[in-house]
């Protein structure tokens, strides 16, 4: 889960970041731009504040609500209508069953942006779920 062992090993990176903060997470996000890359990256990571580590994103959950949160997840994405049509093929390549680990989860204001996981073409195509829909599978509830 190191995400950043290729920006350590180039010669030369810029880039910029930010943060959302959530409770007892912290998402940070980084704009990532070295020599060897042929474009721009984003990249967020998901870091557990109660004890310091990074971690999947699946870890904003519950562990025993985990399933009843995809539950949540798979509703809003059977009414989703991913385009351009890579963003679709993405998303219908899950089939019926999709885990949390083959979602690209990102923290907002207002609800979690869900697109797939390990690729950009849907950037622009996501579904977002509230907070209020999530709350009680959350690890905190100050949202």
């Amino acid at each position: 889960m190191n995400t950043i062992a290729d920006l350590e090993a180039s010669d030369f990176c810029i880039g910029d970041y930010g943060y959302v903060q959530k409770g007892s997470h912290i998402q940070i996000h980084m704009l990532c731009n070295c020599l060897d890359m042929e474009k721009s990256e984003h990249r967020y990571i998901l870091v557990n504040l109660e004890n310091g580590t990074q971690v999947p994103q699946k870890d904003i959950f519950h562990a025993k609500e985990q399933e009843k949160a995809l539950s949540i997840i798979k509703r809003h994405l059977a009414q989703h209508k991913g385009s351009p049509e890579d963003c679709a093929n993405a998303f219908a390549s899950f089939g019926e069953s999709p885990t949390l680990d083959q979602l690209d989860l990102r923290l907002t204001a207002d609800g979690i942006e869900v697109r797939p996981a390990g690729t950009d073409v849907c950037e622009k195509s996501f579904f977002k779920v509230t907070y209020a829909e999530l709350s009680q599978c959350m690890k905190y509830k100050q949202l």
